[in-house]
């Protein structure tokens, strides 16, 4: 795992260099340069998985992995998130990017980390 970027690396091959915010902003706003992405050749996959399901489709998964999840309130649901998450870690199922919804009041990122992941960004 490369701490320093907040993603696994355990066999993917990623160049660290990528400007992933960029490429994905490109991907749903910008149609004009959606052929520059390095994922047009991709099939992307929007799906619900409970957290058996997920676990069965991408463990020892080589591919980047996107999850979205609508969390209702980050203050109150945080130590949920974050057992998901190690549970998804333990079962060798690490999402590469994890996307929150409906997070609510923050006023404090810095209390929200999940280990090998970056800070939270939020708007």
């Amino acid at each position: 795992m490369d701490e320093s970027h907040g993603i696994p690396l355990d066999g993917l091959k990623i160049n660290p260099n990528f400007d992933y915010v960029h490429q994905f902003t490109k991907l749903f706003i910008d149609d004009d340069d959606i052929n520059d992405s390095p994922y047009g050749d991709c099939i992307l996959s929007c799906d619900y998985f409970d957290e058996e399901q997920f676990i069965n489709k991408f463990k020892h998964s080589d591919k980047l992995i996107l999850m979205s999840i609508n969390v209702q309130s980050l203050h109150a649901k945080f130590n949920e998130l974050s057992e998901f998450i190690l549970s998804l870690e333990q079962s060798n199922c690490n999402p590469c990017v994890i996307a929150l919804q409906e997070l609510w009041k923050v006023t404090d990122p810095d209390v929200f980390k999940l280990k090998g992941y970056q800070n939270l960004i939020y708007t």
